[in-house]
C-alpha cells in the first residue's frame, strides 16, 4: 500500500479501479511490425528488439517488441481529430543506439505549432529512454490535425508515440479530495501507473500539493492544484542543460504559488560521479538549474554533493543548506534569487562580529 512520510489536512489517497486515457494515435508502438497508420518521409524502418543490422544502431524498444529508427533527417506523421478545448500531451520516447547522442534536437509539429527539445544521452548499457513531449490545447473549433515528428537524431530508436488527454478531473466532492490512486495512469505517460510505496506530500496555503510519488516510470515529482495532476519531473526526463537524465529526490521547497525547488540524482551524465547531482527550480512552467555537482560555487571552494533543507518564498527565492566536497568547508548556506546563486555562510567562516 502507499505509505505516507507525513500527514496533511485536506488531502488523502484512496484506491479504485484504474481507467486509461485514450491515445489518439493508431499503432503508436509499432507492434504491427510496420508503419500502419503512419506516413514517413523518407521511409522509416520498423525493427525488432535487439536488431543491429544497421551499423551503429541497436534497436531498444521502450515497450513491446518493435520500435523505429531513421538513418537520415525526415519526419513521421499521422492525422488526429482532437476534442475542441481539450488539453493534450503529445510526444514519444527516444533511446540511443550503440553510440551517444550529442545535441540532438528532436521536434514536434501540431498543425502550425512547433516545439523542439535539446537532448544529450551518453552511451550506456541501460538504454534508458528520454521523454520528448509538449502540451497542446485544441482550439474551440477543430478539424483533422496533422501531427509531425522530426526525430532529428541518427543512430537512435523511437517508440511509444502518444497524443492523449493531459489528465482526468479529480474527485472534489466534500472536504476530501482524491489526488491519485494506486494504478492510475501518470498524465502524459501512456501505459504507466502510480505504484504502492512511500509518498512524500506537502501542502501549501492555496491548497496545492507537491509530492514525490512512486510510479512504474520511477519516482515522479507531482504538483496537484486541486483540479489536475501535473508531473513536473519524471525519472529519465532530460536535464535542462542536456547533460544527463533526472531522477527527482526527496528534498523539496515550495511556496503558495506552486513553485518548487528540488534535488535530483542525475543519470548517464558525461562526468559520471563528478556531475551526477543537482538542485533545480520549477517556476510553474519551466525548470532551471540552481546548482550542480562539479560547478564552481560562489564564496569559496568545493562543490555541492547533497542538500539538507530547502525553502521557497513567494518571490521565488530559494534558501537551502548544502553539503560540500573537495573544499575547505563541509557545508554552506546558499540563496538563489531567481538568477544568481549567492553564498550566505560557510562552515568555519568568521562571523561578522569576529566572535
Amino acid at each position: 500500500m502507499m505509505k505516507f512520510k507525513s500527514v496533511i489536512a485536506g488531502a488523502i489517497f484512496v484506491f479504485a479501479q484504474h481507467s486509461t486515457a485514450q491515445n489518439l494515435f493508431t499503432n503508436p508502438s509499432f507492434e504491427t511490425g510496420d508503419l500502419t497508420g503512419w506516413t514517413s518521409t523518407p521511409t522509416a524502418a520498423v525493427k525488432a528488439s535487439g536488431d543491429s543490422s544497421v551499423p551503429g544502431i541497436i534497436v531498444h524498444p521502450r515497450s513491446g517488441n518493435f520500435a523505429i529508427y531513421t538513418d537520415a533527417p525526415g519526419t513521421i506523421s499521422q492525422n488526429v481529430l482532437p476534442i475542441p478545448g481539450q488539453t493534450y500531451v503529445v510526444g514519444f520516447y527516444l533511446a540511443e543506439g550503440a553510440n551517444p547522442l550529442t545535441n540532438a534536437n528532436p521536434g514536434i509539429t501540431i498543425g502550425s505549432q512547433f516545439h523542439n527539445q535539446l537532448v544529450n544521452i551518453p552511451a550506456s548499457t541501460t538504454y534508458a529512454p528520454a521523454l520528448i513531449r509538449q502540451f497542446y490545447s485544441a482550439p474551440a473549433t477543430t478539424t483533422l490535425t496533422n501531427v509531425s515528428f522530426n526525430p532529428h537524431a541518427s543512430g537512435a530508436t523511437y517508440d511509444d508515440f502518444f497524443f492523449q488527454p493531459y489528465s482526468a478531473p479529480l474527485i472534489t466532492s466534500g472536504p476530501v479530495k482524491r489526488l491519485i490512486l494506486s494504478g492510475d495512469e501518470v498524465p502524459g505517460h501512456l501505459g504507466s501507473s502510480y505504484l504502492d510505496g512511500d509518498v512524500v506530500p506537502f501542502l501549501n496555503d492555496n491548497g496545492t500539493t507537491v509530492s514525490n510519488v512512486p510510479t512504474s516510470l520511477g519516482r515522479v515529482l507531482l504538483v496537484s492544484d486541486g483540479k489536475q495532476n501535473k508531473p513536473v519531473v519524471v525519472r529519465n526526463d532530460p536535464v535542462p542543460d542536456g547533460n544527463g537524465l533526472m531522477s527527482p529526490g526527496f528534498r523539496l521547497g515550495y511556496n503558495s504559488s506552486g513553485q518548487v525547488a528540488f534535488d535530483a540524482t542525475l543519470l548517464n551524465t558525461s562526468g559520471g560521479s563528478t556531475d551526477n547531482f543537482g538542485v533545480y527550480f520549477y517556476n510553474g512552467s519551466t525548470i532551471s538549474t540552481i546548482a550542480r555537482k562539479g560547478q564552481t560555487l560562489p564564496g569559496g571552494d568545493g562543490t555541492i554533493s547533497s542538500v539538507e533543507n530547502m525553502s521557497v518564498n513567494n518571490q521565488g527565492k530559494v534558501l537551502f543548506t548544502a553539503d560540500l566536497t573537495g573544499g575547505s568547508s563541509a557545508n554552506a548556506l546558499f540563496l538563489y534569487d531567481g538568477t544568481s546563486l549567492i553564498s550566505l555562510a560557510r562552515y568555519g567562516q568568521s562571523t561578522p562580529s569576529g566572535n
